[in-house]
């Protein structure tokens, strides 16, 4: 009972948090990540639209392919709540997940939550102005696990969910169950 007051008190918080309007915090992240992008992944590919919304948070749809059919997809906000930046991923069927940022630079953008195990660290890599890296650091039986993925920026790609004729909506991602924990260090 008390998890589930607290998550819906934290649903709440981040659903009724003004974004600040700060350029400084905009840059940190912002518009190197805008645009469509793909990476190889398996036998298949991740595609990625990152955009600004209304209220000038960078919001991502994306998704996997493999041999022409949906795997898996997946919503994600950049948003504020007071000084601090976090990231908000809502994979399909999943309840959510949210990482802080810890570090930035021009070229490099990363989050962490260590109450996951994999990944618990995600990192943005701009390598130049049409491609960037995501490594993703993890553990799996106690080690750790670093997967690469290298994308590649290209045209508009429709986004649109397996069996669904709307392309996703990112209003709705406040709607993700979703649990803020800061790791201790």
């Amino acid at each position: 009972m008390y998890r589930i007051l607290f998550t819906l008190s934290i649903v709440i918080i981040l659903a009724s948090c003004q974004t600040v309007q700060n350029e400084k915090q905009a840059n940190e992240y912002d518009h190197w990540l805008e645009g469509t992008w793909t990476a190889p992944y398996f036998m298949g590919k991740i595609s990625e639209t990152w955009s600004f919304n209304d209220k000038g948070n960078l919001s991502l749809d994306g998704l996997f392919e493999e041999n022409g059919d949906t795997i898996y997809w997946e919503k994600i906000k950049i948003d504020t709540l007071g000084k601090d930046i976090f990231l908000i991923a809502k994979p399909h069927n999943s309840p959510g997940f949210i990482y802080q940022q810890v570090s930035s630079s021009e070229n490099e953008i990363v989050f962490e939550n260590k109450i996951y195990s994999n990944p618990y660290r995600i990192k943005y890599i701009k390598v130049d102005n049409d491609h960037f890296d995501r490594v993703n650091i993890g553990l799996e039986e106690g080690q750790e696990v670093k997967n690469l993925f290298n994308y590649t920026r290209h045209g508009k790609l429709p986004l649109v969910p397996p069996n669904a004729g709307q392309p996703f909506q990112n209003e709705n991602i406040q709607d993700a169950p979703v649990m803020i924990k800061k790791a201790k260090k």
